[in-house]
């Protein structure tokens, strides 16, 4: 989804919340490019700047077994595009992370 805010994506995973926001830290810490700006271990919510957009990365728990990710990046220097990469991009870190496939899909 778009907004004038924010670019947000979404994923619903099958894998433990724990496992899932420990995906997510370790993708972010070990990524050099990535700076943390804030982090909320029991809330698991992850802020962090990567090049001039604003990302945060929040983990639900859906189930014993399921797991939502929502990210949300802004930029005020790229356009919608790029910033929507930078989204797409972080959750595909922790798909990888996670040995789980994940797929865009476009709406």
């Amino acid at each position: 989804m778009h907004t004038q805010a924010a670019e947000v994506s979404t994923v619903i995973l099958d894998a433990h919340t724990y496992k899932v926001y420990r995906a997510v830290t370790d993708t972010v810490t070990s990524n050099p490019r990535l700076r943390i700006i804030s982090r909320d271990d029991h809330k698991r919510v992850l802020s962090f700047i990567s090049g001039t957009s604003k990302v945060k990365m929040e983990v639900d728990s859906l189930g014993e077994v399921t797991s939502k990710i929502t990210v949300s990046a802004t930029d005020s220097v790229q356009p919608p595009a790029k910033t929507t990469e930078v989204a797409v991009k972080a959750i595909q870190g922790v798909c990888k992370k996670l040995n789980i496939k994940c797929t865009v899909e476009e709406k």
